[in-house]
């Protein structure tokens, strides 16, 4: 981290397609365009919405919206099953048309990508207009409906925050001269990886806005937030932060003692449950696949300890089927007060995004859905029913949101 070079202005380009799924139901329907349409997974009342055009933005339908409020919202919504393939073949004609511009382009989702700026580029009018004619391209060749925001930034965290603040449509560059005006002008739920729960903690350590955040020092943020503080104060000033610093882990795991009322073996099923959705939740975030499960469980005298070989998997469904086979080889005369999960032999896995709507693996189509409403609003805003009784249990230590910018 010492050896990390100063800030500097427009290093790099971030090119976010405005509500990319709906957008390509309209391009290839006519019928659709200037009105307002949602995407689905599933097209039923409690479908959940994860692609709304900006027609139905302006009806307050949003990720995360159930198809039945979205009909209540907005009467005459066209409600649309996703179709992957039609995304995908999209995805792959603006990539073409990316890649003609850069060879130094790195694909980050389906909707999602960033350039890195050459030197000879690295100025704000030969970088906008780089932008101009990234938009430019993609509306006359792929499509007219197919808009972008493009973000310009000193590293691609802020070239990602910069694709907000003028949506949708936009083109707009954060540098180190209006980094401070930038911070006044968002909330901190604004700002990428904090969703309202981190905010919440953050309040805790009286952090109330971006600009509180932004003048922490690098050793008051260590402090509050332990080593992640680090990594905070580098990405919100502008350091460009090499993805070899955040490695990839050889292990995910969780382990939490019991506090006395949730020592017995129901309430001890529900805390295990909820680390199986922390652990699996943070091995979808670092695009990772576990070939091996571990649960462990600490009695007063001994206890169990099992790991166990399984093909490659990310989703929680998955996990959860594997758990219960080694949680029903445990001695249950026994009374827990520590319980472990944890992942390991892990593996690169393809963009998630790419297959999110694929029929071939349903339990990861929900996962992965649910990561999105839960990044969008907080952890566990989303939650399977048999966790709430642990729901105070195993609480998050201020994990602050997902190390991809």
């Amino acid at each position: 981290m010492s050896q990390l070079s100063n800030p500097k202005n427009t290093q790099y380009l971030f090119i976010d397609m405005n509500s990319f799924f709906a957008s390509c139901e309209q391009q290839a329907n006519p019928l659709y365009r200037n009105k307002p349409i949602a995407v689905t997974p599933v097209n039923c009342d409690n479908g959940c919405i994860v692609s709304a055009s900006y027609d139905a933005k302006a009806k307050e339908i949003k990720t995360g919206t159930l198809v039945k409020e979205a009909k209540r919202l907005c009467p005459n919504i066209i409600i649309r099953e996703s179709n992957t393939y039609l995304y995908i073949d999209y995805h792959r004609k603006i990539v073409k048309i990316l890649e003609s511009f850069s060879p130094f382009l790195s694909i980050r989702s389906v909707d999602e990508a960033v350039i890195k700026l050459s030197p000879s580029e690295q100025n704000t009018s030969i970088a906008m207009e780089i932008g101009r004619k990234i938009k430019q391209k993609i509306q006359q060749n792929v499509g007219e409906y197919l808009k972008s925001s493009i973000g310009i930034g000193l590293n691609v965290f802020l070239a990602k925050q910069a694709t907000e603040f003028r949506k949708p449509d936009g083109l707009y560059e954060i540098k180190l001269e209006n980094l401070e005006w930038y911070y006044q002008q968002i909330k901190l739920t604004d700002i990428k990886g904090i969703a309202q729960g981190m905010e919440r903690q953050l309040y805790e350590r009286k952090i109330y806005t971006p600009l509180d955040f932004y003048h922490s020092t690098q050793e008051d943020l260590m402090d509050k937030l332990g080593a992640v503080g680090n990594y905070w104060y580098l990405k919100l000033h502008g350091y460009d932060l090499d993805e070899k610093v955040l490695e990839t882990p050889k292990t995910v795991g969780h382990s939490h003692v019991l506090e006395p009322k949730y020592r017995n073996w129901n309430s001890t099923w529900a805390v295990c449950q909820k680390l199986m959705e922390k652990v699996a939740y943070r091995l979808r975030a670092y695009g990772l696949k576990t070939n091996g499960v571990y649960l462990g469980v600490r009695f007063y005298n001994g206890g169990f300890s099992k790991r166990i070989k399984t093909s490659p998997f990310s989703d929680s469904r998955t996990l959860t089927r594997i758990i219960y086979r080694l949680w029903k080889e445990i001695d249950k005369n026994n009374t827990p007060f520590k319980i472990s999960v944890t992942l390991y032999d892990l593996t690169r896995s393809p963009a998630q995004q790419l297959k999110l709507f694929t029929s071939m693996n349903k339990d990861e189509a929900i996962s992965v859905t649910m990561d999105l409403i839960n990044d969008k609003y907080g952890a566990f805003s989303l939650k399977p029913a048999s966790i709430l009784s642990a729901e105070k249990s195993a609480p998050d230590r201020i994990a602050f949101g997902r190390p991809i910018y």
